[in-house]
């Protein structure tokens, strides 16, 4: 368990990225104006037949680039120092390339 993880302040969310090449999928921003997301692990499963690399994005910033082989590849990533976001500011995915299904798991906490 992370140190500043509460139950309370818990963060999951799925979302199907699918030719998300200019649009970003969005994940939930904070509730309060003041807090901040913290993604701890990511979960990316690629179902389409293209390699792809998906962006994970803090609102428009780039702050981290993970490869989605093709025909069902997966990749699991957990970060010691979480990724933090922005104040009030959503997470969001995008695919580098247009394929048919990409699907982002995120888990994470909230917190000023």
């Amino acid at each position: 368990m992370h140190p500043k993880y509460t139950p309370k302040s818990h963060l999951q969310d799925v979302a199907t990225v699918t030719n998300k090449t200019t649009a970003e999928e969005a994940f939930a921003a904070p509730a309060d104006s003041n807090d901040r997301n913290y993604v701890t692990d990511i979960v990316i499963a690629n179902s389409s037949a293209t390699d792809t690399e998906v962006d994970i994005k803090d609102g428009t910033t780039l702050i981290c680039k993970l490869t989605a082989p093709a025909n069902s590849g997966s990749n699991a990533t957990s970060f010691i120092t979480p990724l933090r976001g922005s104040k009030n500011a959503a997470i969001n995915v995008h695919t580098i390339d247009a394929v048919t299904s990409v699907f982002v798991t995120m888990t994470g906490f909230v917190q000023r």
